[in-house]
């Protein structure tokens, strides 16, 4: 795969978990946009919830962050937002 880093290997495992549904070239493009201090370069992602305010839910339409739990027992609460993307459908 063109630019993979075997250094950011973690990283790409993370953000495959954070956007399970993209090919392998996508993955190894966001993950080297990641900065060193990022805690997606150090910490293994064990799962991501999907949140509307302090709830859990499943309808990931209304979602408005997401908790993300690492193997080290920490968490990390990010908030997203609806975004525009040129990617349109991902099919692999």
């Amino acid at each position: 795969i063109q630019d993979y880093n075997a250094n950011r290997e973690l990283v790409y495992r993370n953000v495959e978990k954070l956007q399970p549904f993209y090919n392998k070239e996508w993955i190894v493009n966001q993950g080297n946009k990641l900065t060193t201090d990022s805690p997606l370069m150090n910490k293994e992602v064990l799962s991501v919830t999907a949140m509307k305010g302090n709830d859990f839910i499943t309808d990931l339409t209304d979602a408005d962050h997401i908790m993300v739990h690492y193997a080290d027992k920490t968490k990390d609460i990010f908030t997203i937002s609806p975004k525009d993307s040129q990617v349109k459908q991902v099919k692999e």
